[in-house]
C-alpha cells in the first residue's frame, strides 16, 4: 500500500471542514474532535476514517461537519459527510 494513502496526524486534521458561524459550544466540539484526532495513534486514525468515510486510507477528500440542535427528535447530534 502506498505510504502517502496511511492516516497520520497532519493528513487526518488537514481533512476537517467546519462551518465558519459556529457557536460557542460547536467550537468546544471542534476543539475536542481536534484534541483526539491529535492523541491517536495509527490504529484509531484507521478506525476514525473507515467510521467516517468507509475507508481506512487518507482519501482526497473533505470532511464536512455539522451541528444540528434538533434533528428527527434528537437534541445535540453531530453529522459528518465526505465530499469531494
Amino acid at each position: 500500500m502506498h505510504i502517502a494513502l496511511q492516516p497520520n496526524t497532519k493528513g487526518v486534521l488537514s481533512m476537517l471542514s467546519f462551518p465558519s458561524n459556529l457557536s460557542s459550544d460547536d467550537r468546544n466540539i471542534m476543539h475536542y474532535l481536534r484534541q483526539y484526532i491529535k492523541e491517536s495513534d495509527k490504529e484509531k486514525l484507521k478506525l476514525f476514517l473507515r467510521f467516517c468515510t468507509g475507508a481506512d486510507l487518507l482519501l482526497p477528500i473533505s470532511l464536512s461537519f455539522g451541528y444540528f440542535k434538533h434533528y428527527h427528535g434528537l437534541s445535540n447530534v453531530i453529522m459528518v459527510g465526505s465530499f469531494n
